[in-house]
């Protein structure tokens, strides 16, 4: 149910695809099944930690389309014994004055946001206090790797997912919200370790006084 802390939650799209992705986003949703994984393992979409966990997705939504937002698909609701299932929400015209944008949800929902240059996308993603992991999709790879390097994650991955985790590599973000270190790989190792200097001193050596 979106959580997971590397899930997407903001989809920056360019003015010239946002039309044709929003349709191809919709038409993908529309075959998700959400219900109780416990009564049907098919499901894709199941319950969410907590009803408090529900009641705070839905606060978000509720405040995005008081703020102008518009729901693309889902209707606030929630379903099931503990009234913590949700189906996918697609939220459009999200602005980052809305806290939506700038709150993590841990719940199914994406929000739109499009942009006309590569400045203003740059500048939209790092208006944000977390910063652990950002992918960037372009047939142009070199203009992708020039966007990903300005982009302030952890990770940011090029034509694959945010959730992307390999074992022999660190992750972790880089400060604010998302926390300080790493894990994976010789990062993970070096974490749990204490840098110390030990020296030998040799017959005849001079000391300054």
């Amino acid at each position: 149910a979106g959580q997971i802390c590397m899930s997407t939650e903001r989809v920056l799209l360019h003015e010239s695809i946002a039309a044709a992705f929003k349709a191809a986003l919709l038409a993908r949703i529309e075959k998700v099944k959400v219900g109780n994984h416990e009564d049907d393992p098919q499901v894709s979409i199941s319950g969410l930690f907590t009803p408090a966990s529900t009641k705070r997705v839905q606060a978000l939504l509720n405040g995005a389309v008081a703020s102008g937002a518009k729901l693309l698909c889902g209707d606030v609701s929630a379903s099931g014994p503990n009234l913590t299932i949700m189906a996918p929400h697609v939220v459009d015209g999200v602005t980052p004055s809305m806290e939506i944008f700038q709150r993590e949800s841990f719940g199914p929902l994406v929000c739109l946001t499009t942009f006309t240059t590569d400045d203003e996308a740059i500048e939209l993603a790092n208006n944000s206090e977390y910063s652990l992991s950002a992918s960037v999709f372009s047939k142009d790879i070199m203009r992708a790797l020039e966007v990903a390097r300005q982009v302030r994650a952890g990770s940011c991955h090029i034509n694959t997912p945010s959730v992307h985790i390999a074992a022999g590599t660190p992750n972790g973000g880089v400060g604010g919200s998302s926390g300080y270190g790493r894990f994976g790989g010789m990062a993970g190792v070096l974490e749990f370790t204490e840098l110390k200097i030990m020296s030998l001193g040799k017959s005849g050596v001079k000391y300054p006084i």
